[in-house]
């Protein structure tokens, strides 16, 4: 059809254009996920291009504190909250953490800036910090909570509920690892501060310096350092075993890497290295087709115009598994069959959705280039006489060639 060619002219040059395509080493490859459940996200698409049991519900351990920080992170960005304010470690919230739990050793009566109390729970994984930082905000720990739930609620996290801001074990405390990478990517895109906070290497409070749990970060420099890594989160409990979050960003591509359940706690570390160096050996991302860029043009009924341009809302890029643009498709699904005037240049008028082998991969708002005003009375008389006189010359030559040819 003549969208799928239009389509395939952009990803032509795209591909000419851009030269940055790594060598295709055979999508066929298996892993060895000794693990819960295994996700690997292209974190601006949205595309999951590895799963392994995504769905099911599982204890998320201290993942549920990327939760903790959107929430902080998201009062700091509407003005709910600041920085420099302090607050007084409870003595609740002192008593409530074991020194065998992750902390950032608060004292009880002790002030704390909300600064590093997110640098304590993004670095360290800190229990006392996430307690703290709730009774400050919302008074308790549950009405914390509730702040998580709904934000879970509106993201669209379908397999989530939380019960506590750390991870401790519950009954009714779950994720699943599509959750997990829903959550991340809506933590990346809508509070970038949570990548610089996850990736300080070492953090000291109270004289007692820690380093970030997350061994892939290269200013770690171990041997799991993965270039371009800053982030996300550990996690460890008795029911969730090891998990893990990683993302890292190359050459203008950010995946997402998600490990639950793994006995050793090691394995989620090179188990989230062999998703990202798949994502990286296998998949690229394109350009389909730059902003306002002409898509097509529509027919308008009633307007002073026939038809409209209709031209794409943004870039429209997508990760992709291949470097032959033929084996791409695209289609134009109008919002309506007939689009009647008047219309306003920016008006929402369909979709361009990207397929490939009919796997949707992209899409990007179909947009009106310029105003259509509506006909006026005389001139939607006009155009009827038009059409009826139009109408009836194609029949006219349909039956002049039919008669000559039959």
């Amino acid at each position: 059809m003549y969208y799928t060619k239009l389509i395939t002219k952009f990803l032509t040059t795209s591909f000419m254009v851009s030269q940055i395509f790594s060598p295709m080493t055979g999508l066929a490859q298996e892993f060895d996920i000794d693990a819960e459940a295994a996700l690997l996200m292209e974190a601006d698409t949205g595309r999951i291009i590895y799963e392994e049991n995504i769905s099911e519900k599982l204890a998320p351990a201290s993942l549920t504190k990327i939760m903790t920080l959107v929430i902080g992170l998201e009062a700091i960005e509407e003005g709910e909250l600041e920085l420099d304010e302090t607050t007084v470690t409870s003595t609740n919230a002192w008593e409530s953490v074991s020194q065998e739990e992750s902390q950032m050793f608060l004292n009880a009566g002790q002030e704390v800036s909300i600064e590093e109390l997110l640098k304590g729970i993004a670095v360290v994984s800190a229990n006392d910090a996430c307690i703290v930082l709730a009774e400050h905000m919302y008074g308790s720990v549950d009405q914390f909570v509730d702040e998580m739930n709904a934000k879970a609620d509106e993201i669209g996290l379908e397999n989530t509920n939380f019960q506590d801001n750390i991870g401790l074990d519950f009954d009714d405390q779950y994720m699943s690892a599509k959750d997990v990478g829903l959550l991340s990517q809506y933590a990346i895109q809508n509070t970038p501060e949570i990548l610089e906070l996850e990736s300080i290497p070492e953090f000291e409070f109270n004289d007692i310096s820690q380093y970030n749990r997350n061994v892939l970060l290269p200013e770690r420099d171990t041997s799991y350092s993965y270039e371009g890594t800053d982030g996300l989160k550990t996690g460890r409990t008795a029911a969730a075993g090891h998990n893990f979050v990683a993302t890292a960003d190359r050459n203008n591509t950010r995946y997402i890497s998600v490990i639950l359940g793994t006995e050793e706690r090691n394995d989620r570390y090179s188990l989230a290295i062999d998703l990202l160096d798949y994502g990286y050996n296998n998949y690229d991302k394109v350009t389909i087709i730059e902003e306002n860029k002409k898509i097509d043009s529509v027919p308008i009924k009633m307007g002073q115009e026939r038809e409209v341009a209709v031209v794409s809302e943004h870039n429209l890029d997508v990760i992709t598994e291949t470097n032959d643009p033929d084996e791409l498709s695209s289609e134009l699904k109008l919002k309506q069959d007939k689009i009647s005037a008047p219309v306003t240049q920016g008006d929402k008028l369909g979709e361009l959705v990207i397929y490939e082998n009919s796997e949707k991969i992209g899409s990007v708002n179909a947009i009106a280039s310029e105003d259509v005003d509506e006909l006026g009375f005389f001139g939607r008389i006009l155009r009827g006489i038009s059409n009826i006189i139009t109408d009836a010359l194609q029949s006219i030559r349909e039956s002049i060639l039919s008669f000559i040819f039959d």
